[in-house]
Formats: C-alpha cells, structure tokens, sequence
C-alpha cells in the first residue's frame, strides 16, 4: 500500500466511525469511539505512519475495552 492509500484507510474507518457516533443512541459507545478516534486528524497531520496511527487506535481500543470492535471497522475499511 502507498502511503497515500494508507491514509485513505484510516479517513475511511474515521469516517465510519463518526457516522457511527452520530446515529447512536448510546452516549456510551459515542464517548468509547471518540476517546478513541479523536487523535487520529493530529496523528496524520503530524505525519505519523499507517503503523503508528493503527498501533495508537488499537492501545486505545484496549484500554476501552473494544479491540474487537475496531479490528472489525479496520477489516471492513480495506
């Protein structure tokens, strides 16, 4: 992948994601996806690679317990 299309990928799950927290009812879940999205435009802005942008999603994604879920929107984003 280029490094281009790399960024893609992440805009794509970005974008999944804030539908996602728009169309929920769960104050919860919203708040669960953007503690964990909420770096990722100051993560690409900063150059950070695909690698490390993925790597920085998914310590949040543990820490909220919710790896499963993003592994999930990542998948679905390819």
């Amino acid at each position: 992948m280029s490094e281009t299309s790399e960024y893609i990928h992440i805009l794509k799950v970005l974008g999944v994601v804030l539908v996602e927290i728009r169309g929920t009812e769960n104050l919860k879940k919203a708040r669960i996806l953007a503690d964990i999205f909420h770096n990722v435009p100051a993560l690409i802005s900063s150059e950070k690679t695909h690698d490390e942008i993925i790597a920085e999603i998914m310590r949040r994604a543990e820490m909220q317990n919710a790896k499963e879920v993003i592994e999930k929107y990542l998948e679905a984003a390819t």
